[in-house]
């Protein structure tokens, strides 16, 4: 009888594991560390120290620019490329809003060995030109574009 006992506390014990186990933890200091040397405002909701969920606001980002997918895959290889003499000051102001979420992506998605440069800009553009929602170990992060305003609000929550 014990060890039937035991065999089904270790059976429940494990199924938890598995409901829990693909979502990563996330700290402020986590979430601070990612974004400290971008330009936005953070707010974050948290449970004690771990973070739910948060949101991060670039301001000055020239919408019409930032959701012209072309424009701002031009302005991330005119960055990359790092040839300051073809760098316009849009190419900057989207720069602006894309790196917050290309920390964002590396913090919570830990794929590394499929990582394809091509794609992860494909998906940044996605989540940002197409309104697309995207889901990384337990976190879904999606974003808008306020056009009125000129700043994008950058949403991740957990599920």
């Amino acid at each position: 009888m014990k060890k039937t006992i035991s065999l089904l506390v270790a059976f429940v014990m494990c199924l938890s594991l598995c409901a829990c186990g693909g979502k990563a933890k996330l700290t402020t200091a986590d979430v601070e560390e990612a974004l400290v040397d971008c330009d936005g405002t953070l707010n974050l909701e948290t449970s004690g120290d771990n973070v739910i969920s948060f949101t991060y606001v670039v301001e000055e980002v020239n919408a019409d620019d930032l959701v012209d997918k072309e424009y701002s895959r031009n302005a991330i290889a005119a960055i990359l490329a790092e040839d300051n003499s073809k760098i316009t000051m849009g190419q900057i102001m989207v720069s602006r809003a894309i790196q917050p979420l290309m920390n964002i992506n590396a913090l919570l998605n830990n794929d590394q060995d499929d990582f394809k440069a091509d794609a992860f800009v494909e998906e940044i553009l996605g989540i940002i030109c197409d309104g697309k929602t995207v889901e990384y170990n337990g976190w879904a992060v999606s974003t808008e574009v306020d056009q009125d305003g000129d700043k994008l609000t950058i949403s991740v929550i957990s599920k």
